[in-house]
């Protein structure tokens, strides 16, 4: 019985041995088997470019049509200037693509330093994956803003400020119904030649819904804002600066509830109030310096506790300046310069510990 005991026990080792040599040898193929599946995929990622191909031709021959002007023309200071054929178009300044497509969905050209010879059909709008346009800082003067709309209708964001465009702002800009931003401000500031008034600001907010900022700064509009911009609450940021606005503000778009930025510098022309109903408290910045407000500056202002700047300057307000002023501690800058002002000065300093920038000159004040 022992001798059988023993050789029970040498057959089930060396079974056990096998087995687990077995189980060793898969375990090892197996890591090395990935190993050679990882180095492959890198080693393939290096070698073969990750953007398609029609795309960084796309590029390469609108880079080609370019003029670079100024410093610009020194190679490397120009973000195109270090386009290479032999590279991934996806690793080129300015250029990101998505990670799972490899299509560029994004193109960022500002402060390029290009030149108005761009020409309107040329390859640049063959990107047609394009979610995200900046062309901003560059000068512009001739080109057509009505290229780029044609052709990349998935954008969701376009900047072309500080451009140098001039003329009327095309109506297929409608076509964006993507678009969430659009930043077509500080073209011909001087002149105001830059246009919107034959597409109208109401056609805008009432087509393009996903809107989320608006900066339409020194854009001439010349009418009045329309009641339905209100309806967007998906709105962060707004500026309407010297915009040529006409008419009374809808007080409702104070009540915006994400709106964090309002700007409606240089309307002359703007009339309106400060209402006295509660206000969406995401506001850090409100400038509605030089227009026609007037009436006066309630003590509800006080609730916007995240105000970061406040200008009422150059307005027709009448009162006093509201003790609730004092629960803006977050306010850095604060300027009622002109407003037409009378009574005492609040303490102003006791609780507004972060101001830097004081204004309240050319007011009836005391104290």
């Amino acid at each position: 019985m022992m001798g059988f005991s023993f050789l029970y026990c040498f057959v089930s080792l060396t079974v056990a041995y096998f087995t687990c040599s077995i189980i060793l040898v898969h375990f090892y193929v197996y890591w090395f088997f990935l190993f050679y599946l990882t180095v492959a995929y890198f080693t393939c990622s290096i070698i073969q470019p990750l953007c398609h191909n029609n795309e960084r031709f796309a590029l390469l021959q609108f880079n080609q049509s370019l003029t670079i002007y100024g410093l610009g023309a020194v190679a490397g200071f120009s973000k195109v200037a270090s386009w290479r054929l032999e590279e991934d178009c996806c690793s080129w300044k300015g250029v990101t693509c998505n990670n799972h497509t490899n299509c560029i969905t994004r193109l960022d050209l500002n402060s390029a330093r290009l030149s108005s010879h761009i020409n309107s059909t040329g390859t640049l709008f063959h990107l047609v994956h394009l979610e995200w346009l900046n062309l901003a800082n560059n000068e512009l003067h001739n080109f057509k803003i009505t290229a780029i709309i044609n052709n990349i209708s998935r954008l969701k964001d376009l900047n072309l400020s500080f451009c140098g465009f001039s003329g009327q702002i095309s109506s297929e800009l409608l076509d964006l119904s993507n678009i969430e931003f659009i930043d077509l401000s500080d073209n011909n500031i001087v002149t105001h030649s830059f246009q919107f008034r034959n597409l109208g600001l109401e056609i805008l907010v009432e087509i393009l819904t996903n809107l989320k900022v608006l900066n339409l700064k020194t854009v001439y509009i010349a009418s009045s804002i329309p009641h339905s911009l209100a309806n967007l609450s998906s709105f962060t940021y707004l500026s309407l600066h010297d915009c040529g606005l006409q008419g009374a503000f809808p007080t409702q778009i104070f009540q915006l509830p994400n709106l964090s930025f309002l700007r409606l510098r240089l309307n002359v022309n703007l009339t309106g109030s400060i209402p006295e109903f509660e206000w969406s408290n995401s506001l850090t910045a409100l400038d509605i310096s030089r227009c026609n407000f007037s009436g006066t500056i309630p003590s509800l202002i006080g609730n916007l506790t995240k105000l970061v700047s406040l200008d009422l300057s150059f307005n027709n307000f009448l009162g006093e300046l509201p003790l609730s002023i004092r629960n803006l501690a977050s306010l850095k800058e604060l300027d009622v310069t002109n407003c037409n002002l009378s009574g005492l000065i609040p303490s102003l300093l006791d609780n507004l510990t972060q101001l830097s920038d004081l204004f309240m000159g050319k007011n009836q004040l005391t104290g």
